[in-house]
């Protein structure tokens, strides 16, 4: 993206967006940038089109395992995925907690990710929708999709800042498919993003909150990459 002149990156973003919005019928919000290649001015321009940048704390690489020049292979991928899980015991996630990249890309990283779900269940106390992990209770331009705050999603409040159901889905802005992970808020009603001209950070935990996951899909289109 850094590459780009203004007016392709807001052309990327753009017709992303208006994809997205033509094939299911939603606005997104929030975007992931390919690579993680970001700066001040395409979060600036990112901004203007009402969209929040997130980047993942940890990366899998699942999509570079078997891919043309790559030495990743799918015994890495597992051991990346392993790694996330082990950082749950030795304190790394104390007070916050990893938003992991996984892609929706190949028979290989579905079945990978598929293959390690009932570990992550396991290691960590809540798996969570991003959306409702940073509190984000309208996710989406339009005003007929809502989602639950932390809280209400992990059914530790009897009422919540939206009516959404906990299983409401929709796609976010990306230049690819993935699936990625992070923590959950534990400020009900909330949020736990930055302003939109910078990254979203990994929101807090307080005590009780500690060991928590989110996983969401993110599906996206290519445009111009």
């Amino acid at each position: 993206m850094t590459s780009f002149s203004n007016e392709e990156a807001f052309a990327e973003l753009y017709y992303t967006r208006k994809a997205i919005k033509e094939v299911l019928g939603v606005t997104p919000t929030c975007w992931r940038p390919p690579y993680g290649d970001v700066d001040n001015r395409i979060r600036l321009i990112a901004q203007s089109l009402n969209l929040t940048n997130y980047v993942w704390s940890d990366d899998s690489e699942d999509w570079r395992a078997g891919a043309a020049g790559s030495n990743v292979t799918e015994a890495d991928v597992t051991a990346n995925y392993q790694a996330v899980i082990s950082k749950v015991s030795n304190g790394t996630y104390k007070s916050s907690g990893p938003m992991v990249l996984t892609h929706e890309l190949t028979n290989f990283t579905m079945s990978e990710f598929i293959s390690q779900y009932d570990a992550i269940k396991a290691a960590f106390k809540y798996i969570v929708p991003l959306a409702s992990a940073f509190n984000t209770t309208q996710p989406y331009v339009e005003t007929n999709v809502t989602y639950p705050d932390f809280l209400t999603y992990t059914n530790q409040s009897s009422s919540g800042s939206s009516s959404g159901s906990s299983s409401a889905s929709g796609p976010a802005a990306s230049a690819g498919s993935t699936t990625s992970s992070s923590a959950g808020s534990a400020n009900s009603g909330t949020s736990s993003t930055n302003s939109n001209a910078k990254s979203a950070a990994s929101p807090k935990f307080t005590s009780g909150m500690m060991g928590s996951i989110v996983l969401v899909s993110l599906v996206g289109f290519f445009s111009l990459l």
